[in-house]
């Protein structure tokens, strides 16, 4: 810098000296409170110890400091660049420990806690198919900012779920149909998907069975020989979805969006516990949940739901019953009407094309015979003359 002058040197020179005052006060600002509330005793052990090592950190940035500006005072006039590079590294250590200090006193209660992270992870598995399969309406985006986990009170390890602004919800036919499903997945059962596809409408009613089940059976048996923590339901369900194009399937919007949160579970459930198993961890829930569906608790609950509108429908029962016979039979007798008018309209018709046919064959016929007709004719005027 053979250009500078003494304005560019005194401009060097104040923000040097700044630093330096900056640093002297910064040593009094931490003193002065510290020996009040010292003598006040109101600091326990473990900050009082925080505080000693905040003092000696703040001692020996300042001794680098020295040591940084003492390279450049003997012999030659520049500054170590390996001391400067200690000195500021030794400031951001320092600036992060007070830091860590100051947040640990503004918030005495958040400690860190152990949470079962296995337990975490089968629990998000069983808290989607809760939603899927029982309530038929699920938070669509449980990616991990849309998460919490209670760390105290009552709820402490359990799920926070945030930001319902994606749902998807599922009928009952729709529910029946994937939990079949899944569970001829998880027996290996692919001409069962197959006939589901077939039978929910998501595929041709004029599909080949086995033509779809080769398919199924081509995309999906591969996983089933790879290590658990290898495989991927939603990564399954993404590659049956892509074959299901050959097909003519018709991908429903609310599969999309399950298969889109079950990679989401799936992922969240991976990073907590690698060695989780979808697949385990599902198929008890779907078994328990058919059998509430469709087997003897199932019939039992349809039941006790269709009995409370017998008190109104068993009353009314005989009047349905008379106003349905009376207005069968006016039915019967306007069919049958309806049929006579038909029936005679059909025997016009007939008598008609008979008609027709006849004068038809007549004229033909005429037509065929007039040769002979008139040498008939002929031969019987030469006999009279």
């Amino acid at each position: 810098h053979n250009d500078f002058q003494l304005d560019d040197y005194k401009f060097i020179y104040f923000w040097e000296w700044f630093h330096r005052f900056i640093g002297r006060i910064i040593g009094l600002v931490f003193i002065i409170p510290f020996v009040y509330f010292l003598v006040k005793k109101r600091i326990d052990k473990a900050t009082l110890n925080k505080c000693f090592i905040l003092l000696g950190m703040g001692a020996l940035q300042g001794f680098f400091g020295w040591f940084m500006v003492k390279s450049g005072l003997v012999d030659n006039p520049d500054v170590s660049h390996f001391r400067l590079a200690l000195h500021l590294t030794f400031a951001f250590i320092t600036f992060a420990y007070t830091l860590w200090v100051a947040l640990d006193l503004i918030y005495p209660e958040k400690k860190f806690v152990l949470v079962d992270l296995k337990k975490l992870a089968r629990d998000g598995v069983e808290i989607f198919f809760t939603q899927v399969f029982r309530d038929g309406f699920f938070h669509a985006d449980m990616h991990p900012g849309n998460i919490y986990v209670a760390d105290s009170g009552a709820d402490f390890g359990k799920y926070i779920a945030l930001d319902f602004g994606i749902v998807g919800t599922l009928n009952d036919i729709d529910k029946q149909y994937l939990a079949q499903n899944f569970l001829a997945f998880f027996r290996r059962d692919y001409k069962r998907v197959a006939e589901l596809h077939v039978q929910s409408g998501w595929v041709p009613k004029d599909t080949r069975i086995d033509e779809l089940e080769s398919a199924v059976r081509a995309c999906t048996e591969p996983y089933f020989d790879r290590p658990l923590k290898e495989i991927s339901l939603g990564n399954v369900l993404l590659r049956l979805f892509q074959t299901s194009r050959r097909f003519n399937v018709e991908i429903q919007p609310q599969l999309v969006l399950l298969q889109k949160t079950l990679l989401n579970v799936e992922g969240l459930g991976r990073q907590l516990d690698p060695d989780l198993d979808l697949w385990k961890t599902a198929k008890p829930y779907l078994e328990n949940w058919m059998n509430q569906q469709v087997g003897w608790r199932g019939f039992k609950a349809s039941m006790q739901w269709e009995a409370a509108q017998w008190a109104q429908i068993l009353p009314a029962l005989p009047r349905l019953v008379h106003q349905a016979l009376t207005h069968s039979n006016g039915q019967i007798d306007r069919q049958i009407e309806a049929l006579l008018k038909q029936q005679k309209r059909i025997n016009r018709a007939m008598l008609l094309t008979i008609m027709m046919l006849a004068i038809l064959f007549a004229l033909v016929g005429l037509d065929l015979l007039w040769p002979w007709l008139q040498a008939a004719v002929s031969q019987l005027t030469l006999g009279l003359i």
